[in-house]
């Protein structure tokens, strides 16, 4: 990161100590230049007004478990920053140990409902798991779960079970895909989703199948959508046991 990276915001200075990753604009976390050094998060999304505005709009419609905002203008956003590591890691981790998911399930979908609950007709619309943090510590906007969500550019009106189907997606498709173990962590995602958000098993299936058939052709994935629908369902059945949230 270049030492030279600042920015003036509401007349306070900051300086850039880390870029992270991402496909559609530049995020950064910065640090103010005081004693304090406390530490933001600043996306900067160029000329295109309308995707901030649009990030603006999702972080009001879930007010109550967004990030608390301290400056935007037609490019810059900065909110608060939420320490800790992406699900997506955390996912990766507990297959490699080969860990039971159940601790994570119980976190996403009890933030996934405090989230509806605050946002009647609402959905997330972008769940990639590098979207959910693992908090480290209590955010200062955030309800008192361990999972925070970072990205809220793509909130729009919807079924919560088009977000818990691109949710098994994406479950099931990270490297290595369809392994025994994201079959288990899906197959009981699903279940106790139906149990504890009061949602549509079969309308969760239909959103998996509508984001498979959108990754074949946006990742060129090459797999039998039915029979990997039919492996989860058998999976989804197989899970229907005692889970305490």
């Amino acid at each position: 990161m270049p030492e030279d990276k600042k920015y003036t915001f509401s007349g306070v200075e900051y300086r850039a100590v880390k870029e992270y990753f991402s496909r559609v604009n530049s995020v950064f976390l910065i640090e103010r230049l005081n004693e304090k050094k406390e530490r933001l998060i600043l996306k900067d999304f160029g000329n295109n007004s309308e995707r901030i505005r649009a990030e603006l709009n999702g972080i009001k419609v879930f007010e109550r478990i967004s990030p608390k905002i301290y400056y935007s203008d037609s490019r810059y956003l900065v909110h608060e920053y939420i320490p800790g590591a992406t699900f997506l890691s955390c996912f990766e981790d507990a297959e490699k140990t080969d860990s039971d998911p159940g601790e994570l399930i119980t976190h996403l979908i009890e933030f996934l409902k405090s989230a509806y609950d605050s946002a009647p007709g609402y959905i997330l619309g972008d769940i990639n798991f590098n979207n959910f943090i693992i908090m480290e510590g209590k955010s200062e906007t955030c309800d008192p779960f361990p999972i925070s969500f970072i990205d809220y550019e793509n909130v729009k009106p919807g079924d919560i079970e088009e977000d818990l189907g691109r949710i098994i997606a994406f479950a099931l498709t990270y490297d290595p895909p369809y392994t025994e173990w994201k079959q288990r962590f899906a197959g009981r995602f699903i279940s106790h989703s139906v149990s504890i958000l009061k949602v549509s098993e079969d309308k969760i299936c239909r959103h998996i199948e509508l984001e498979f058939k959108a990754m074949k052709t946006r990742r060129k994935l090459n797999f039998d959508i039915s029979e990997v629908i039919k492996r989860l369902k058998i999976n989804t059945r197989n899970q229907k046991q005692d889970f305490f949230f």
